[in-house]
């Protein structure tokens, strides 16, 4: 396995306590089992925690999750090419359906970086 480097400390320090597990996958999230992480598992804790957190009136999912992401990488002056595959999608047609832009996140947009303000 390559290594690479790691820029959160507590992803560090939750590779650290995996090692020690001596798992013998390359499964990077695993249950405290040591099994490897499903989707439905993962999903399963993402809605407990909003549940434990108090968040109510919004959906708290993984699929949010990934739209949350997309709307701020493309806010914070991430590219659309990137996005594309770090999303893993083949087509910008669907990176489109993730970002859905906000009315007010446009007009932020448009003051940023109107070229007509830089004549």
């Amino acid at each position: 396995m390559r290594a690479i480097r790691i820029p959160l400390p507590e992803l560090a320090t939750y590779l650290e306590k995996r090692t020690a597990l001596n798992i013998a996958h390359d499964v990077l999230f695993t249950t405290k089992a040591g099994l490897p992480l499903t989707k439905r598992r993962f999903a399963h804790i993402i809605t407990d925690i909003g549940q434990r957190a108090g968040i109510t009136n919004v959906r708290v999912s993984a699929h949010i999750f990934r739209h949350t992401f997309s709307r701020l990488w493309v806010l914070n002056g991430g590219d659309t090419f990137t996005l594309q595959r770090l999303l893993g999608h083949t087509t910008m047609e669907m990176v489109r359906r993730y970002v859905n832009l906000l009315e007010r996140d446009l007009v932020l947009q448009h003051a940023k970086f109107n070229p007509g303000d830089r004549l």
